[in-house]
């Protein structure tokens, strides 16, 4: 081989080399951009099992918004991608899957759909760095520790603590001029025995007499024993926190044990009315509950909602789809801020479908609650307080 053959050779062979450098450059160079394309959040939720119910809906509010703001053109000029990771309701899965959503490395997530399972991760959200909303999970721990009188920095809260249910219950039953209440909880459940303590301690406050507290396991599908002994006590007012399915159990069996009071529950008997086995036990009642959200309030942007909610999936629209909604209408407004994403939603002030949209020092909403009163068999929008 003469020494013009050798240099060509050699020419060949750099020229190759730079090549292949330029290639696998190329392809880190796109696929870093590939990455950043997109804007991560996770959806921590239960899509399968019991509480499925309500991690659908969430989902559905989630879709909704991330769809609506990737067809705009996104935030910022980028999609948002969202990853899911089915809980099924359970604590320990729950676990599981923020470390799974964590490693994907998403900028937040959306939880918290029931207490058990945002209970069970709160303390691991507080030792990372990564924007926690909670939609529909009301134990007052969600978002704060009263034993070490922590407040989880980068937990936030769409919803309403048991606490504050609590209390808008008690001042109901006092705006009516009721005097003696009783209570029909759950004890096994977080929800329902936050609800009844909160709900008998601002009695007190108010001078209204809780005469009785009766007490059903999980999974109870008889309560005339309770219901009995309730009705010895002739309550004016009964409180009872837990949610729809059972409660329609329950309302149809004082109906039959002639059990005539007004009747009050938490946002858990939102669509109670599907799931009475007879319609008729809620004729001519004095039924009513609170939640953060009616597609029948008249003012603000629940109504165009709940009709493009329900054209875009065939139901009506409750508190959960709106409080997933509104969790990504949340984290849409602190990215579009730039900078620091928990600090944007810690000073969020925006105006949601429920209403205006702000966080307290404790990191939950401040908002109204709307009453609903249950009427000639529907949920119909009483007032807003």
């Amino acid at each position: 081989m003469t020494s013009e053959q050798n240099n060509k050779k050699r020419n060949y062979m750099i020229a190759a080399s730079i090549l292949v450098i330029l290639c696998v450059a190329s392809v880190f160079i796109f696929k870093k951009r590939t990455d950043n394309q997109s804007i991560k959040i996770g959806a921590l939720l239960p899509l399968t099992k019991q509480a499925s119910q309500y991690g659908i809906a969430t989902k559905h509010g989630i879709d909704m918004r991330v769809e609506e703001i990737n067809n705009s053109g996104g935030i910022n000029g980028k999609k948002i991608e969202c990853i899911e990771f089915d809980d099924e309701g359970d604590p320990a899965k729950a676990i599981v899957g923020y470390n799974y959503l964590k490693e994907k490395g998403v900028s937040g997530i959306i939880t918290g759909v029931i207490s058990e399972t945002a209970l069970s991760i709160v303390d691991q959200f507080s030792n990372d760095d990564i924007p926690i909303i909670m939609t529909t999970a009301s134990a007052d721990d969600v978002t704060f520790n009263k034993d070490s009188g922590k407040v989880y920095q980068n937990v936030f809260r769409i919803g309403v603590t048991n606490s504050f249910q609590g209390e808008k219950a008690a001042e109901f039953a006092k705006s009516r001029n009721k005097e003696n209440a009783a209570v029909l909880f759950c004890g096994e459940s977080e929800y329902s025995s936050g609800l009844k303590d909160s709900f008998v301690s601002k009695c007190k406050n108010l001078g209204i007499n809780v005469s009785i507290t009766e007490n059903f396991t999980l999974n109870s599908v008889d309560f005339q024993r309770q219901l009995e002994n309730i009705k010895s006590k002739n309550p004016d007012f009964i409180f009872i926190p837990y949610y729809r399915d059972t409660i329609a159990l329950i309302l149809s069996q004082a109906d039959k044990l002639e059990v005539n009071c007004m009747m009050f529950g938490p946002d858990g008997w939102r669509g109670v009315t599907k799931y009475v086995p007879d319609i008729s036990c809620l004729k001519n009642k004095n039924y009513f509950y609170c939640d953060l959200f009616d597609p029948d309030e008249p003012s603000g942007s629940a109504k165009p909602f709940s009709e493009e909610y329900q054209k875009k999936y065939g139901e009506i629209a409750d508190l959960c789809s709106v409080a997933g909604y509104e969790a990504i209408q949340v984290f849409e407004n602190a990215v579009r801020l730039g900078g620091n994403i928990t600090d944007n939603i810690g000073n969020t002030n925006i105006n949601c479908i429920s209403g205006n949209m702000s966080f307290d020092e404790y990191n939950n909403s401040k908002r109204k609650v709307v009453i609903i009163r249950i009427e000639d068999g529907e949920e119909k929008f009483y007032k807003k307080i």
